[in-house]
C-alpha cells in the first residue's frame, strides 16, 4: 500500500507540457557541447578509417589485376609450351615410324 500512496502523490505532466527548468542552462549547454565534440571526433575518425580502407582496397585491386595479368601470361606460356610439346611428339612419332620402315 505504501507504493500506491507514493504513486498518488506524483504529478504526471503530458509530454507537451514538459520543459527543462530555467536553472542549469549552462550545464546543459556544456554537456551538449561535449556530446557534439565527441560526435564530431568520432565521425572524423570513422572518416579517416574509411579513407584508409579505400586506399587499401585500391592497392589490393591493383595488385590483383597485376597478378591476374601475370597469371594470364603464365597460362598462355603453358598453352604454347603444350602445343610445342604436342607438335614435337608428332614429329618423334613420325620419325619412329620412318625409322621402322628403313630396311637394312
Amino acid at each position: 500500500m505504501h507504493g500506491s500512496a507514493a504513486k498518488g502523490n506524483t504529478t504526471v505532466l503530458p509530454a507537451n507540457e514538459l520543459k527543462p527548468p530555467s536553472y542549469g542552462q549552462a550545464q546543459r549547454e556544456a554537456i551538449a557541447s561535449v556530446v557534439d565534440s565527441l560526435t564530431n571526433d568520432l565521425c572524423s575518425r570513422v572518416g579517416a578509417l574509411r579513407k584508409q580502407l579505400d586506399e587499401i582496397e585500391q592497392i589490393v585491386l591493383e595488385r590483383a589485376a597485376n597478378a591476374k595479368g601475370a597469371l594470364g601470361d603464365q597460362v598462355m606460356l603453358c598453352v604454347r609450351l603444350n602445343d610445342e610439346i604436342t607438335h614435337n611428339q608428332e614429329i618423334v612419332t613420325e620419325l619412329k615410324a620412318l625409322a621402322q620402315d628403313i630396311r637394312p
